[in-house]
C-alpha cells in the first residue's frame, strides 16, 4: 500500500479532492474537525499545549483507523501532523507583538517534540508521501475565499500566509518523509478531478 498525505492552507481544495477521491473507491482519512469542533486554547501556553494534546490525540485515532482498514493500493489523508506546525508557523508570522511570536514558538516546539515522539514510538505514522497544495494566482485564491467565506482563523485567508503555509508545509515534509516523496502542486484552475488523478499518479510512482 501507498499512503498519501494532502497538506496546504485553506482554500486549496484538499477535502474536496478527498470527496473526489472516495467517489473513486479510495481510503480516504477525514480531516481532524471530524472528531468534533477543533479545540480551543485559553490563550495561555499549557492552553496551546493542551491544543496539540487533542491533535495528538485524533492523529492516534487516525492512525488506528488507518491499520484498521486493511485496504489495498492507495490510501489518502486529509492533511497530516504536519499541519500542527505549519499553523503555530503561520502563527508566529502573523504575530503583533514579541510575546505572542514568543508564546508560539514555544507551542511549535513543543508540537515537534510531541509529533516526533509518537512517530519513533510508532503510534502515530506520516504518509508514506505528502502532497502540497498551493494556489499559485492571488486573483484566483481570493476567488476561493470570496465563494466559500472566511474561516475562523482569518489569516488563513491571506493569500501571502497561504503561499507561506505551503513553504512550510514543503520543509517539513521535505524533512520527515524526503525530497523524492514530496511534491508541490499548483492547483490553481484545476478541478476536483484532475487533481486526484495527479494525486493518483503521485501515489503510483516510484518516487515523485
Amino acid at each position: 500500500m501507498t499512503y498519501v498525505g494532502i497538506e496546504g492552507s485553506s482554500y486549496v481544495g484538499k477535502t474536496t479532492v478527498g470527496i473526489a477521491l472516495e467517489q473513486r473507491g479510495y481510503y480516504v482519512v477525514p480531516e481532524y474537525d471530524a472528531q468534533g469542533p477543533f479545540p480551543a486554547s485559553d490563550g495561555s501556553l499549557e492552553g496551546h499545549k493542551a491544543v496539540i494534546d487533542e491533535l495528538i490525540f485524533r492523529e492516534l485515532r487516525r492512525t488506528e483507523a488507518v491499520s484498521r482498514a486493511a485496504f489495498v493500493g492507495y490510501a489518502f489523508s486529509d492533511r497530516t501532523p504536519i499541519s500542527f506546525l505549519t499553523f503555530e508557523d503561520m502563527r508566529m508570522r502573523t504575530a503583533r507583538n514579541a510575546e505572542a511570536f514568543a508564546l508560539h514558538l514555544a507551542v511549535k516546539d513543543y508540537a515537534v517534540e510531541r509529533v516526533d515522539q509518537e512517530v519513533s514510538a510508532g503510534n502515530i505514522v506520516i504518509p508514506d508521501r505528502v502532497a502540497v497544495l498551493r494556489v499559485a494566482s492571488e486573483a484566483l485564491f481570493r476567488r476561493r475565499v470570496e465563494g466559500r467565506g472566511v474561516t475562523a482563523v482569518e489569516e488563513l485567508s491571506n493569500y501571502g500566509v497561504q503561499r507561506y503555509v505551503a513553504d512550510r508545509a514543503l520543509a517539513y515534509a521535505t524533512q520527515y518523509v524526503g525530497p523524492d516523496e514530496t511534491c508541490l502542486i499548483d492547483v490553481d484552475e484545476m478541478g476536483a478531478e484532475e487533481l486526484a488523478d495527479r494525486l493518483v499518479a503521485m501515489a503510483g510512482r516510484d518516487g515523485v
